[in-house]
């Protein structure tokens, strides 16, 4: 059902696209507090609750470290990249290489993004691949197609919309079984004594 409803998020947010900057940037319209959680969803995958468990579990502090460096990374992204992008004029931060030095920075900052953006969805398709194939018993492979092509689907067809809405819902999804996750846990323990 999630599935479904995941990837019909593209169909429903289609209609709000008339140009690219309604595809790519949600028209300009969309608030803080939408592309904050898109961005604060974004970070979280499936490596967040068994590899920075385990990390955690094993190190104790160590991965409020790391956590830490992403709030630094947020802030710094917010006071001092965000109004400079803003002032001139783009979309994306490879616009904004090609303005600020030239063609060839634009196209060098472009393809490290892609094989970056590349390996990181490689490692999270491949946690959720691990967890969901041994929650529904079916092959990993069957499970990284499944949920790529769903991704695709919602995002190719609904655009910057469409990522902003399935973000929030995974936010609202993810806060509700966080909660209820870390309340029966202190109740199987007895309590916080």
């Amino acid at each position: 059902f999630y599935f479904l409803f995941v990837g019909a998020i593209g169909f429903v947010f289609k209609k709000l696209n008339r140009n690219s900057s309604d595809y790519f940037a949600g028209g300009f319209k969309l608030t803080w507090w939408l592309l904050g959680t898109s961005v604060f969803v974004s970070n979280i995958s499936a490596w967040t609750f068994t590899g920075a468990a385990h990390i955690a579990y094993t190190y104790g502090t160590v991965i409020f470290v790391v956590t830490l460096t992403d709030i630094i990374g947020y802030v710094l992204g917010f006071a001092w990249f965000a109004p400079r992008l803003r002032q001139i004029r783009v979309v994306t931060a490879m616009l904004a290489v090609r303005k600020r030095f030239s063609r060839q920075s634009e196209l060098v900052y472009t393809w490290f993004s892609i094989i970056g953006s590349m390996v990181s969805a490689m490692v999270w398709m491949i946690a959720v691949s691990v967890v969901l194939s041994s929650i529904f018993e079916i092959p990993q492979a069957a499970t990284i197609l499944c949920t790529g092509a769903t991704v695709a689907v919602m995002s190719l067809y609904g655009g910057r919309w469409a990522v902003i809405a399935s973000d929030f819902i995974q936010l609202g999804l993810l806060l509700s079984v966080s909660l209820a996750v870390f309340f029966l846990a202190v109740y199987r323990l007895g309590g916080f004594g």
